[in-house]
């Protein structure tokens, strides 16, 4: 997985728990106003793929914690698209920005991510825990975390009715 080495540290945390080993996270220099560098982007998806390494995700930010730097997107999703890689955009800190006229252009191309999270808590002042996570692919997030043993059975009827149980879209089986 690729990110700029500004990116939040819940990304090495996701990489860790994913059981990938945050050896396998690519921090990505910046340039001069704090954005990842895409061609040593390029470059080290080009040295990984040599070393026999399969890149699978970059992460884009929308608004980095330390500065508010928001990557080119735009150019992020033709890259993932051009090598067949999930993009991901970490957007705790900017994505409500896509709200205001100004910002909005800035943020192009976060419509094309296959993920986005967002923090309510940080512009709305919701309460910390209102985090949101969006996956465009609906099933591939269902088959991802989806485990259903006969104590989970879905019923057509009373409190284990319904198809859309929280517990097939997360690691958590309650919340």
């Amino acid at each position: 997985m690729y990110a700029s080495n500004e990116v939040h540290s819940c990304i090495q945390k996701a990489v860790e728990l994913l059981g990938l080993g945050n050896q396998h996270l690519r921090k990505i220099a910046v340039r001069g106003d704090y954005t990842v560098d895409l061609q040593a982007l390029e470059a080290a998806m080009v040295a990984d793929r040599a070393a026999g390494c399969r890149p699978i995700c970059v992460v884009g930010n929308a608004g980095t914690v330390n500065t508010g730097a928001i990557d080119d997107l735009q150019a992020l999703v033709n890259l993932c698209v051009r090598e067949g890689l999930w993009f991901h955009v970490d957007g705790a800190i900017g994505v409500v920005a896509v709200l205001a006229p100004s910002v909005k252009p800035r943020l192009a191309g976060i419509e094309k991510a296959d993920s986005v999270a967002l923090d309510l808590h940080k512009w709305m002042h919701l309460p910390f825990e209102v985090g949101c996570v969006l996956v465009r692919h609906a099933e591939a997030h269902r088959q991802t975390f989806s485990l259903t043993p006969e104590y989970l059975e879905h019923e057509s009827r009373g409190i284990a009715a319904g198809h859309t149980w929280f517990s097939d879209y997360g690691l958590q089986l309650s919340r």
